[in-house]
């Protein structure tokens, strides 16, 4: 599903809705804006869902085999393979600058050689205050066998300091979507050369969808949605 296919079953659901209803392409572009980076949030898991006595929000990647499919376009490996991303993350004196796309942690393993022979050990992430329990702690700090990491504002400290390349694997955020329309015509009609899509497959731009209708006032379910979504196929508009 492209965005002028979403916007034109949009304006298929509000006419039908309410008939005296206009849907404006810039206010529908901007609520698609908004609702992309808020379904996102929602598929990684958001810190208002969490509840005492619920220690995980209703949706947490890596959980569920459903959600990590959903975000599986979003995941970044850096390490050993080919494509852009297939240097590991390197580490220079113990720190380590934090990708440009970089959003939410996955995991992070240090090739450890022993005797000639090489362990993938997992570097654990520790927060502030852990850091500094364990950094000069001769018992508990970072070694090449358990190395430990920190995120600061721009960049990821590491321990013991030796380590000079991690792999690692993280989700970025989705790319803005941006529609486009064009009046050649005399009439606004979609623009799918200078328009950017959504990276979500056609289930999770259903999704999208029905948060956007909820914010344009149409109090429907998903459900709801979907049934519109395959009469509207159905009727080729």
């Amino acid at each position: 599903m492209n965005l002028g296919e979403l916007i034109d079953l949009a304006g298929f659901i509000a006419k039908d809705k309410n008939p005296d209803f206009q849907l404006s392409p810039n206010e529908f572009n901007l609520l698609l804006k908004v609702n992309n980076i808020r379904h996102f949030k929602e598929k990684i898991g958001l810190p208002e869902q969490y509840q005492p006595g619920r220690p995980l929000p209703r949706q947490v990647p890596e959980i569920t085999r459903k959600v990590a499919t959903d975000l599986q376009p979003f995941k970044v490996y850096m390490g050993s393979g080919t494509g852009a991303n297939a240097t590991p993350l390197p580490v220079e004196d113990g720190f380590a600058a934090i990708p440009d796309d970089y959003y939410y942690h996955l995991s992070m393993n240090y090739k450890w050689i022993k005797n000639g022979v090489a362990h993938k050990r997992p570097v654990d992430e520790v927060d502030d205050l852990e850091w500094q329990q364990r950094h000069d702690n001769p018992l508990t700090k970072g070694t090449k066998r358990n190395p430990i990491c920190n995120y600061q504002a721009t960049e990821i400290r590491f321990q013991p300091e030796e380590i000079m390349y991690v792999e690692f694997t993280y989700y970025r955020l989705p790319n803005e979507p941006n529609l486009v329309m064009k009046y050649s015509s005399g009439y606004a009609e979609y623009d799918a050369s200078n328009s950017t899509e959504l990276e979500w497959d056609d289930v999770n731009q259903i999704d999208i969808l029905h948060k956007v209708m909820s914010d344009l006032g149409f109090s429907m379910e998903k459900a709801e949605v979907v049934q519109y979504a395959e009469q509207h196929k159905a009727q080729g508009v």
